[in-house]
C-alpha cells in the first residue's frame, strides 16, 4: 500500500518516511513490486502500479536508488543529474545487477536539442588470454578475476554528468554513499539470486562472508542472507567517498586504479593500470539509431548495443496494419517473434562490423524492412526449420538493470547497466567493495579463428537497448529492459501494446509476454502462460514452428526471465509524467511530487 500521508502546514502531502532532507515541501513516492511468489495467481503478480508527477519521475530496480534520483530532482537537478545519481546509488542498493565494476549505456534526449548516446563498452584487457580464462572457468565457474573486462561505468556516468548535468559528482554521489554506509535491504528478487550463484559468491573472500554468513547446509553451501536482511559492504562506501572527493580520474589513473591493479595481479586477473588509463578518453558521444514507427520517432543505441534490433523489428511490423499487430491473437504473436528474429539476424552484421569501429548509427532502410516483411508467412514461423537445429551451449546474462528518468521540463534519460551476470564474476577487491563484471566469460574461448574469440582489446555485441519515443518532437516514453537476448522482444512488446494496442503504459508493461531468446545456440520461445496467452495460443505457435518453448505458469522468481521494462510515459489526461516499474523485477518509481490520477 502507499505510505501514510500527512499534511504539513503550508506544504504538499508528505510521507514522513520518504521526505527529502532539508526540503520540507518535497515528496518522494514509491511502490515496490510485491514478491510474485506471494501472489495467488500469475495474473495477480503481473500488475504494474503507476506513479504520476508533473515534476518528473524516476524508475529503477531499487527503492533506495529511485529515491536518490527523486531527491536530486527535488533539489533542482535535471534528468541527467537524477539518472546518474540513481545509477550510482544502484551500486550500493542493488549490487547484484550493476555497479562500479560494470558498464553503462546512456541515452539522453534534451528538451531543446538532439538525442545523444554516451557509450564506452567494456573491452578485454591487453593481457586477456583465452586459455587462462578457460581453465579458470573450469575450476571456479564464472572465472572470477580472470572473467573481468575493463570496467567503464564510472567514466560513462561521469562524462554524461559533466556534459549534460548541472550537479557536481559529489552531489550526485551523496545518496549512494549514504546507502552504502547503511547497507542495502535484500528483497525477494536479490534473495532468489543467491542460491543459483552460491558457488562463485561463496568462493569470494569479499562477498562470501557478507552474503553467505550462515552454517553450511547438506550440500556444503553456507546459508545466505534472507529477504529483509541488511548486509553491508563497508569498503564500497569508502570507494564512493573517494570518488566524490578525488573525481572519476581516481578510478582510472589514481589510487583506486592502483588498488584494482594490485588486486588483479594477486588473483590472476587481466586488468591493469594501463587498461584503466585508456578508458576516460574512450567514452564516446554518438548519434543514436532511429526509425519512424506509425507516427512515433523511435530512438535507441545502435551497434554494438541492441537498438538496431528494436528499430528494425518495428520497421518490419510497420508494414502490417495496426489491427493485425496489436494482438493478442496468434497471428500478432507470430508477427512480433518473426520480426524480432529477422531484425536480429540483420543487425548481427552491423554489430560485428562495429566491433572494430568506427561506430555508426545506421537504422535499417525502410525499403529493406518492407522486403523483409514479405518473408513472413502467417501460419509458419520464419525460417522454421532453423529453429530446430541444435547449437552450442549458450551463456545468458541476468546481471542487468534499467533506469528511466524524465524531469519536469521534459528532459529524458534511459540508462541500461550491467555486470554481465548476477554479481558479475563474483570477484571483488576487499579494499574497494564492488564486484567486477563477467564480460570475458561471454567470449568464444576455444576457436582462435572465431570472430568472437577472446583477444586483447576485443568487445562483444550486447542486447541492451535504452530507448526513447518521441511524438510530434516531444518525449512520450522512456524505457529499456534487462533480460539478455530477450531485451529486444520485451521492449518491442511494450511499444506495440502502447502504440498499436492503445494500452495505458501500466497495462502495456504488465500484459503477459511472449519473447524470443537467442543466446549462443539456444533458440526458444519464452512465455507467460496467462490470459490472453493461453495454452491454446502456445500450442498453435508450436504447430507453426515455435516448438521449443519455456512457459512460466505460476508466480515466482522465474518471472525475471520475461524482462524488466522500467518506463516513464507522458499521461496526457493527467498532464503529468507516469512512472511504471516492471513487477517482474521489482521495479520502483519515485518522484518529487505525487498527484492523484484522473479517470481514464
Amino acid at each position: 500500500m502507499w505510505s501514510t500521508w500527512l499534511r504539513l502546514p503550508g506544504a504538499r502531502l508528505v510521507s514522513p518516511a520518504l521526505v527529502v532532507p532539508l526540503l520540507a515541501t518535497a515528496v518522494l513516492s514509491t511502490r515496490p513490486s510485491p514478491d510474485p511468489a506471494g501472489c495467488a495467481s500469475l495474473a495477480e503478480a503481473l500488475v504494474a502500479e503507476p506513479l504520476l508527477s508533473r515534476d518528473g519521475v524516476v524508475v529503477s530496480a531499487s527503492e533506495a536508488a529511485s529515491r536518490a534520483g527523486a531527491r536530486i530532482l527535488a533539489t533542482g537537478g535535471n534528468a541527467v543529474d537524477a539518472a546518474v545519481a540513481t545509477a550510482f546509488a544502484l551500486s550500493a542498493a542493488d549490487p547484484s545487477e550493476s555497479g562500479l565494476g560494470g558498464e553503462s549505456w546512456i541515452l539522453i534526449q534534451p528538451v531543446d536539442g538532439p538525442a545523444v548516446a554516451v557509450v564506452c563498452p567494456a573491452r578485454a584487457p591487453r593481457r586477456a588470454n583465452a586459455g587462462l580464462l578457460r581453465r579458470s572457468i573450469a575450476a571456479v565457474g564464472a572465472g572470477h578475476h580472470a572473467a573481468a573486462a575493463t570496467p567503464t561505468t564510472v567514466a560513462s556516468l561521469a562524462h554524461a554528468l559533466a556534459r549534460f548535468g548541472t550537479k557536481s559528482l559529489a552531489e550526485v554521489l551523496a545518496p549512494a554513499i549514504e546507502e552504502a554506509e547503511r547497507g542495502w535491504v535484500v528483497g525477494w528478487y536479490e534473495a532468489s539470486l543467491l542460491r543459483p550463484n552460491a558457488r562463485k559468491i561463496s568462493f569470494s573472500p569479499v562477498l562470501g562472508p557478507v552474503l553467505f554468513p550462515g552454517a553450511c547446509d547438506p550440500d556444503g553451501y553456507p546459508a545466505s542472507v534472507a529477504a529483509g536482511d541488511r548486509p553491508r559492504l563497508p569498503a564500497l562506501a569508502r570507494t564512493l567517498r573517494r570518488l566524490a572527493e578525488a573525481g572519476a580520474k581516481d578510478f582510472y589513473t589514481g589510487g583506486i586504479a592502483s588498488e584494482i591493479d594490485a588486486d588483479m595481479r594477486a588473483h590472476a586477473g587481466f586488468v591493469r593500470r594501463d587498461d584503466l588509463a585508456r578508458v576516460p578518453a574512450s567514452v564516446l558521444e554518438l548519434e543514436p539509431v532511429r526509425a519512424l514507427y506509425r507516427d512515433r520517432d523511435i530512438v535507441s543505441i545502435g551497434p554494438p548495443a541492441g537498438g538496431g534490433v528494436i528499430v528494425g523489428a518495428l520497421q518490419i511490423l510497420g508494414a502490417f496494419p495496426p489491427e493485425l499487430v496489436k494482438g493478442p491473437s496468434v497471428d500478432a504473436t507470430q508477427l512480433l517473434l518473426d520480426a524480432v528474429r529477422i531484425a536480429r539476424a540483420d543487425d548481427q552484421v552491423s554489430a560485428l562490423a562495429s566491433l572494430s569501429g568506427p561506430y555508426r548509427a545506421r537504422a535499417p532502410e525502410p525499403a529493406r524492412a518492407t522486403r523483409r516483411a514479405r518473408e513472413i508467412r502467417l501460419g509458419k514461423a520464419w525460417n522454421a526449420e532453423g529453429l530446430r537445429k541444435p547449437g552450442p551451449p549458450s551463456r545468458q546474462s541476468a546481471g542487468t538493470t534499467q533506469v528511466s528518468v524524465v524531469d519536469g521540463k521534459g528532459n529524458a534519460v534511459a540508462i541500461t547497466q550491467t555486470l554481465g551476470d548476477d554479481w558479475g564474476s563474483g570477484a571483488a577487491a576487499g579494499s574497494l567493495g564492488f564486484p567486477y563484471n563477467s564480460f570475458l566469460s561471454w567470449f568464444e574461448l576455444e576457436d582462435p579463428a572465431h570472430v568472437s574469440h577472446l583477444r586483447p582489446n576485443a568487445l562483444l555485441p550486447t542486447s541492451v537497448a535504452p530507448t526513447i519515443v518521441l511524438r510530434d518532437g516531444a518525449v512520450e516514453m522512456v524505457l529499456g529492459s534487462a533480460g539478455s537476448s530477450r531485451i529486444s522482444s520485451s521492449i518491442v512488446t511494450v511499444l506495440r501494446n502502447v502504440i498499436d494496442g492503445r494500452m495505458s503504459l501500466p497495462d502495456a508493461v504488465a500484459a503477459p509476454r511472449v519473447l524470443w531468446q537467442e543466446d549462443g545456440g539456444e533458440r526458444r520461445l519464452i512465455a507467460e502462460a496467462s490470459v490472453p496467452v493461453t495454452e491454446a495460443v502456445l500450442a498453435e505457435l508450436a504447430v507453426r514452428g515455435y516448438v521449443d518453448q519455456y512457459a512460466v505458469r505460476e508466480p515466482g522468481w522465474e518471472l525475471v526471465k520475461l524482462g524488466g521494462v522500467n518506463s516513464v510515459g507522458w499521461h496526457a489526461a493527467a498532464g503529468a509524467w507516469e512512472g511504471v516499474g516492471d513487477p517482474r523485477r521489482r521495479g520502483v518509481t519515485a518522484a518529487p511530487e505525487r498527484i492523484t490520477p484522473r479517470a481514464r
